[in-house]
């Protein structure tokens, strides 16, 4: 119906176009506007540059946001004719395309000494976020909102300001109330607040009791305690309590006075579609209730400088998030959010039967080891991260099965010294992973070796397999942990919907609606965990990019201990008839399972079909006729006779255990899916622990959704300020986040050994030379009694060994900063004054705790001003105060934060104006496109692109003398290649995906893809992309492409006279080997490649092998694009960075 409401629209539309030729239809945006219309208040210097430092600012910001076109002059003039007229800025914001409003405020001229700036939306944003957007802007001491429909007497700010006068401790002085009707007739009676004050807990109880009037917000507020987000964000059951939490948050940071001035004010009727007073009266209960919650939340997170930790988590806790899934996935979900101060319901009606922790072995058909590293990795995570979601250890010993062996068919279609070479690459992953992150363990142990190849055991007929290989390997009852985490659920509090079905997830007002066999919950964030109906809702939400998977029956047969059996290792058959048996020896159980009809496929897109096989449809519910479950006992008793070396086996006591499990046969796709505060994650027994660790890192860091349990950790940080030429001074550089040892980052020097550490017998960081051990021997030391969740705080006070001394001596010029090596600068017009600030800049110095950064022209910067709370962009050189640009901004860290909105001297205009077009990132200048074949179609993709601007809050990259373009998309979460993405689609194309899709935008056509999954930009090559292939007519996976920052050349230096210096020389980029980039030296075999197995760069003089052989290697860091910043020993060089290899 809505398409074909849309085509008969179109229509109508094309035939008024042919009708009237010289009528032209054009589909444009307007940006927002800004205009000066008095810059009195901003001096200039001789130099041309506006006085960012030292220029004064003005005593109060009057904010009026406007709407309504017919009382907006009434507003203005009375600010105009306040007898406080010095100092005074005035800034409005015109709601959205209202062109009679924008007109009327234009047309008014304010007295000379009063600055004037107007913004024009281009959409709708709502009273809260008008505000919000307004007060961003502010630059007064004390801010002050007038409703466009309001008015004020002569006398109104310079009362409030005698009130602040009369009262050191107020943080709001405030006007009591005098109503008028829409007609302009005076109202009966007056409306007062009586005033805040007392102790905090005083002035929160009186705010609580007294606030319904608001009559605080139209006061005069000290900025300091506003911040820059007044209000909540924009729907209409929460605009109207929007000002409560504004009014909570400044009683908390101080006291609150009515001052003896009155506030005129416009009542509606309660018929009126203005305002939202009738809206919140109409609202249901459930509205007004998440409304209030709301408020809460904005409140603690605004207050919490002032407030006790365990007042802002207990409000913090009623964030909602629902979990979908009761399974092992959905149960560490539910203990990560409710660990991070989420209120949590879990809902469920799944079972599951037993699960193996894979540690890799089965996928010796994947010679680039990704699948088995993945696997390892999520196994060697698995322990570590469910002790840490419980707080304690965890008695593994008592769940485990016995270690499985792998036996290997006479008929199987690898080899067993094949199977040898594969298993032994695990073995290299695993010392490797461990070496890095020595807080991990397999199931609280850590053993040396994971495999061994043994004969084949007694109890298995050796005429059937070929050889065996002993492992580390276990599988876990799962019931056993599944009541170890449900304990932990009801001693946290979390909800739990078991036996519930859920039949639709639907997001409404910016809440989720989740619609269950049991009724309906609303919720702000949806975690979907489920096997049945997960695609189901995943297209619901407009979530899609995931391989389509398949229902496959997981069964088996649970028999109780079989004594022939009994001191038999666990076994799983490779590269055969797939099947296998558990033996939980201490609990006298056994599991045995055959392929019979398991891998038979099913789409999974739809719940259970009609047509589901009546063997799994029985099994499934439970309801086995025994004639079924004879003939399934019979079928397994005669495969493991044929396998086991004595014939007279038999299953005791058997009972049919089974489950529904998806399957996608794509391990490398990326387990997490994320779209507008909904997770959807692709479930796995052995992965569940590694997944919530992710989508923890990804995306609650990412969106600054931690509780208190959790802080931001940094990737790299810098210590700076110890001179050269002392002792010690080489402590100062770069270093890259390298895990966790003790619950706290690690951090590791590029190009040595040396590490920051944290050591908590006595509470401090340290810089340990010898790496990551366990000693509080270290070349210098920070305490940290502030409890800090890493070491990059300017705070901190190192102390520096000196052997003079023989002490470690304080060094306040010692700095540590969590901040990129590089910021860029993008977006500034040419012809526009400072066209030249563009490009990137490097990190150099702190100078006010913050970084400094400087131009690749040298005399160019970026730096903080503490005073001002402001980023410029400076003459270094030139230390007068005076700026090209400046950014508002107190709590970041770095510059390079995409948000960050840059205000510009404009010479002609006298004045700063805000350029939304130039922002700041952390993005690579440059990305490359490589492996797409020649002779394929959209071959043309291939190539260098280079950064060019931001789109959609994301870096965009163009390729320079085509129209290609690479930009993300945020409706699909994916990066797209577009190769006419400098062009507007056309008039035709729009329509039709308007039409068919309700995009007015053209859609996102594109020639390539690949899934975002939280990558800042493009250029990594663990993306992987699908290319479009016009005679198949969809896009189809392309593995060797790959989009990566690695540089076109390297050249290795530095082994000179010895054995192998023949890797010296200029290597040249020449395309993807096993998923990286690989180097090629002209007129050689020799190549610079990547091995998964030990996550190392080789140099290899026979060329591209499919092996470790090598005649030098660097071990790589975990995300490191290229050989270009490793840790090692023989020095080597990317044109200007130093590397690093190990020769052999």
């Amino acid at each position: 119906m809505v398409i074909m409401w849309r085509l008969v629209l179109v229509m109508s539309v094309l035939q008024a176009r042919s009708a009237d030729d010289a009528c032209a239809m054009q589909l444009r945006v307007q940006k927002t506007e800004v205009t000066n219309l008095n810059p009195a208040n901003i001096t200039a210097t001789q130099g041309g540059h506006g006085e960012c430092r030292k220029a004064p600012l003005p005593k109060i910001s009057v904010l009026l946001p406007v709407q309504n076109p017919s009382t907006v002059v009434r507003a203005m003039r009375s600010i105009f004719d306040q007898s406080v007229k010095d100092d005074l800025e005035i800034l409005v914001s015109v709601e959205g395309a209202n062109s009679e409003a924008a007109g009327m405020v234009r047309s008014l001229q304010p007295p000379g000494t009063i600055a004037l700036d107007i913004f024009e939306q281009e959409q709708h944003l709502g009273y809260s976020q008008n505000v919000n957007f307004l007060l961003r802007r502010a630059r007064g001491e004390f801010v002050s909102l007038l409703a466009d429909d309001d008015w004020l007497p002569p006398n109104y700010l310079e009362k409030l300001l005698q009130c602040f006068a009369e009262h050191p401790a107020a943080v709001n002085c405030y006007p009591y109330i005098l109503e008028f009707s829409e007609n302009g007739e005076r109202l009966p009676g007056q409306i007062f607040a009586d005033s805040v004050q007392g102790s905090r807990q005083d002035r929160l109880e009186q705010v609580m009791e007294n606030s319904c009037d608001a009559v605080s917000v139209r006061g005069l507020i000290k900025r300091s305690v506003a911040g820059d987000n007044v209000f909540m964000p924009s729907h209409y059951y929460r605009d109207f309590m929007a000002d409560t939490a504004s009014i909570m948050h400044q009683a908390v940071a101080g006291e609150l006075i009515q001052a003896d001035v009155p506030y005129y004010k416009t009542m509606y009727v309660a018929s009126s579609t203005h305002g939202t007073h009738h809206k919140w009266r109409d609202a249901k209960e459930d509205l007004r209730v998440r409304s209030t919650l709301d408020l809460l939340e904005t409140f603690a997170l605004k207050a919490r400088p002032w407030l006790p930790e365990e007042i802002v988590q207990l409000i913090l806790h009623e964030r909602h998030v629902a979990i979908l899934g009761a399974g092992l996935q959905g149960l560490t979900m539910a203990l990560l959010f409710e660990s991070h101060g989420f209120h949590v319901t879990l809902i469920d009606n799944a079972t599951e039967i037993m699960g193996k922790i894979h540690l890799g072995f089965e996928y010796s058909d994947d010679k680039t080891l990704e699948t088995g590293r993945r696997r390892m990795e999520s196994a060697l995570s698995f322990g570590y991260v469910l002790e840490k979601l419980l707080g304690s250890q965890i008695a593994w010993d008592k769940m485990k099965s016995t270690k499985f062996t792998y036996l290997v068919p006479r008929a199987s279609s690898v080899p067993p010294h094949e199977l040898e070479a594969y298993f032994e690459n695990l073995q290299g992953a695993y010392e490797d992973i461990l070496a890095k992150s020595p807080h991990l363990h397999y199931l609280g142990e850590r053993p040396t070796r994971i495999f061994r190849r043994v004969p084949v055991p007694a109890a298995w007929n050796s005429s059937a397999f070929a050889a065996a290989f002993e492992t580390e390997e276990h599988a876990l009852r799962s019931p056993l942990l599944k009541d170890l985490l449900q304990d932990a659920l009801h001693s946290r509090q979390i909800d739990t919907l078991l036996n519930t079905w859920v039949s639709e997830v639907q997001k409404r007002e910016g809440m989720y609606q989740i619609a269950t066999s049991k009724g309906t919950l609303h919720a702000q964030f949806v975690v979907n965990c489920l096997s049945e109906g997960k695609a189901a809702v995943d297209q619901a939400l407009g979530v899609d990019g995931s391989p389509k998977p398949d229902w496959r029956l997981k069964f088996g047969i649970e028999t109780s201990e079989i004594p022939a059996l009994a001191d038999t290792a666990s076994a799983t058959i490779l590269d055969g008839p797939f099947g296998g048996y558990v033996n939980f020896h201490q609990h006298k159980k056994m599991y045995f399972s055959w392929a019979t009809e398991r891998l038979t496929p099913m789409p999974a897109d739809k719940d259970l079909p009609d047509d589901l096989p009546q063997l799994w449809k029985s099994v499934v519910q439970g309801d086995v006729p025994e004639e079924l479950r004879a003939s399934m006992v019979n079928a397994h008793e005669d495969a493991f006779r044929s396998l086991l070396s004595f014939k007279t086996f038999q299953l005791p006591c058997p009972d049919i255990v089974a489950d529904l499990i998806l399957g996608t046969g794509e391990d490398f796709q990326d387990p997490i899916l994320y779209k507008e505060q909904y997770f959807s994650i692709r479930t796995n027994f052995a992965s569940a622990p590694y997944n919530a660790w992710l989508l923890e890192q990804r995306y609650l860091q990412q969106h600054h959704l931690l509780g208190n349990g959790g802080s931001i950790v940094g990737t790299q940080l810098h210590i700076f300020g110890r001179a050269g030429g002392r002792e010690n001074a080489d402590i100062c550089g770069e270093y890259l986040h390298r895990g966790h040892v003790h619950g706290r980052p690690v951090y590791r020097q590029q190009g040595s050994a040396t590490a920051i550490r944290y050591w908590p017998s006595l509470r401090r960081w340290v810089i340990d030379r010898e790496g990551v051990r366990d000693s509080n021997v270290c070349v210098a030391f920070a305490p940290d009694s502030a409890d800090l969740a890493h070491p990059a705080h300017p705070e901190l006070i190192w102390h520096v060994w000196e052997a003079a001394s023989q002490a470690h001596v304080a060094d306040s010029e010692v700095i540590s900063v969590a901040a990129p090596r590089t910021v860029t600068l993008v977006g500034r017009a040419a012809g526009r004054d400072a066209e030249y600030v563009n490009g990137p800049y490097e990190l150099a110095r702190v100078a006010h705790g913050r970084p400094v950064y400087v131009h690749a022209k040298g005399e160019l910067g970026i730096r903080y001003f503490q005073e001002e709370r402001r980023w410029a962009i400076v003459w270094l050189a030139q230390d007068n105060g005076t700026c090209l640009a400046y950014s508002e901004s107190s709590n970041l860290e770095h510059p390079g934060h995409i948000e960050l909105e840059w205000m510009f001297w404009e010479t002609q205009l006298q004045t700063f104006c805000a350029d939304p077009a130039t922002r700041t990132l952390v993005a690579p200048s440059v990305v490359r496109i490589l492996g797409r074949r020649p002779e394929a179609e959209n071959a043309r993709i291939n190539g260098s692109y280079s950064l060019a601007g931001v789109i959609e809050g994301r870096p965009a990259y163009v390729q320079p003398g085509t129209r290609h373009l690479i930009r993300y998309s945020s409706r699909s979460d994916r990066w797209l290649v577009e190769t006419d993405g400098l062009v507007e689609p056309s008039l035709a194309t729009k329509l039709y995906h308007w039409v068919f899709g309700g995009d007015l935008n053209g859609g996102d056509r594109c020639a390539a893809y690949a899934n975002a999954s939280a990558s800042e930009h493009p250029g990594t090559t663990k993306l992987e992309w699908s290319i479009w292939e016009s005679k198949r007519g969809c896009f189809i996976s392309d593995p060797e492409v790959r989009c990566t920052t690695a540089p076109v050349a390297l050249q290795v230096c530095g082994r000179a006279r010895r054995e192998n210096e023949f890797i010296n020389g200029d290597y040249q980029l020449a395309g993807i080997h096993l998923g990286r980039v690989f180097y090629h030296k002209p007129g050689s075999q020799s190549v610079i490649r990547f091995w998964p197995a030990r996550n190392r760069w080789l140099i290899d003089g026979n060329g591209l092998q499919q092996s470790d052989a090598c005649s030098a290697f660097a071990d790589c860091a975990d995300d490191g694009e290229y050989p270009g910043d490793l840790s090692g020993f023989a020095q080597t060089r990317q044109y200007g960075e130093e590397m690093a290899a190990k020769a052999r």
